[in-house]
């Protein structure tokens, strides 16, 4: 990912630093954005499970929670969990697996892995 991002980065300052192109004509136009829910989920106490090599890890229960809005409403089940992994370099690495109930009876797992 930091790969990536430095790559992307110097492509911009290139496009926007030689004078022959105009960088506000090679970027694609703002992505339309729509609400599709609002999630309040409520957590419990933090486990941590101890040190790897790599990273601490702790678990985080999901204990409950809410979800609204005008494509999907429903409840947050209880039981789920976040993993969570703190690395060193400071960056955590999250993996949230839980349930959501919506309003009309279906359940819908939800599983994110993502670095923040």
């Amino acid at each position: 990912m930091r790969n990536r991002l430095c790559t992307g980065l110097a492509a911009m300052l290139l496009l926007t630093a030689s004078p022959s192109v105009n960088a506000r004509d090679t970027l694609p136009p703002a992505p339309l954005l729509e609400l599709a829910f609002d999630m309040t989920v409520l957590l419990g106490d933090a486990v941590k499970l101890g040190e790897t090599p790599i990273a601490g890890r702790n678990i985080v229960p999901i204990v409950g929670g809410r979800i609204t809005g005008p494509a999907i409403n429903g409840t947050v089940m209880p039981g789920g969990w976040d993993w969570q992994l703190i690395r060193r370099d400071g960056c955590v690495q999250i993996k949230a697996d839980y349930f959501i109930k919506t309003d009309d009876g279906e359940p819908v797992q939800n599983i994110r892995p993502r670095e923040s």
